[in-house]
């Protein structure tokens, strides 16, 4: 007689924790540049900062693991 394999439960994602209210758009400074960046007036003028805009607002959410989560309202 075989011996039953024991069900492995279903592991729940651990819950996020919002971040920020809905927003549109997210501000990066200090964001790592690859090797060979073509940097031009316009980047070391604003700072090698980065900038981006949504079309609709979206929450920002935290992972347990260090991700972030972006979700459309």
């Amino acid at each position: 007689m075989k011996k039953k394999k024991a069900k492995r439960k279903a592991k729940a994602n651990p819950p996020a924790a919002r971040i920020y209210q809905p927003t549109r758009g997210v501000r990066i400074a200090g964001m790592q540049k690859p090797p060979g960046h073509p940097c031009d007036a316009a980047c070391r003028k604003a700072g090698h900062k980065y900038q981006h805009l949504f079309k609709q607002p979206v929450e920002i959410w935290g992972m347990p693991n260090g991700d972030v989560l972006l979700k459309r309202r």
